[in-house]
């Protein structure tokens, strides 16, 4: 059973040409990992790690703009990104 609140979103994403973008931004990306990492990644943990991705980083910088310094939150979070990205 589908909540009503799922059924708002997946309406939402079939209606809207912006988030109809969006959702088509990340079904690219998830086939990019599929192409990549082929023999540890099937269509649905692709769509669920850029899913997961997106919304961590969405969540980190709704923090950091919440942050009383913004400033040296989004200095923060950059150094993180640069670190793990080695």
């Amino acid at each position: 059973m589908v909540s009503p609140m799922a059924r708002v979103r997946l309406h939402l994403m079939r209606t809207v040409p912006a988030i109809q973008g969006r959702v088509l931004h990340m079904r690219q990306i998830a086939r990019r990992l599929r192409e990549v990492f082929p023999d540890e990644l099937d269509e649905i943990a692709a769509g669920a790690l850029v899913g997961a991705l997106i919304g961590a980083i969405t969540g980190a910088l709704l923090a950091i703009l919440d942050a009383p310094d913004s400033t040296d939150a989004l200095t923060g979070f950059w150094d993180y990104l640069r670190r793990i990205e080695r």
